[in-house]
């Protein structure tokens, strides 16, 4: 299990993509505005962000590149059903490799996805935890 924000002006998208996460077993936080996202993820240990890249207030790569500057280790996936979503996604993808995915979509497509980023940041967390431990070890003689 782990915690998910998903950012999206729709609030049906938002509900579908957050009920989704929630059946597979995912901690899920939801936000209409992206000036929000920061702080949820200030106050709360966060593994991925889902959100769209067509925002009325914000350009989504501005999002993406912000969010990613302040907290690096963060997992994206960047959403679109703008009637010009592939150069979206496009762009998306050159911004430090967050993962695209085109509207509409399955819930097995989205959940498939979820599922691959979460064991890649798992396996990160032990390698990372690992060498923390042999540093120490190895500080220590």
């Amino acid at each position: 299990m782990r915690s998910i924000l998903v950012i999206d002006p729709n609030p049906e998208l938002r509900h579908f993509v957050a009920s989704i996460l929630a059946r597979g077993g995912h901690t899920v936080r939801e936000t209409d505005d992206v000036r929000l996202a920061a702080p949820l993820l200030r106050a709360e240990q966060t593994d991925l962000v889902v959100t769209d890249l067509a925002m009325p207030s914000h350009r989504g790569a501005e999002t993406i590149e912000a969010l990613r500057h302040e907290f690096p280790a963060l997992e994206v996936i960047a959403i679109s059903a703008a009637s010009d979503s592939a150069g979206y996604l496009r762009l998306a993808a050159t911004l430090g490799g967050p993962r695209t995915l085109a509207q509409p979509f399955m819930s097995r497509q989205l959940m498939g996805l979820i599922n691959e980023m979460v064991a890649g940041v798992a396996a990160h967390r032990v390698y990372a935890d690992y060498q923390s431990r042999r540093q120490g070890a190895f500080e220590s003689n």
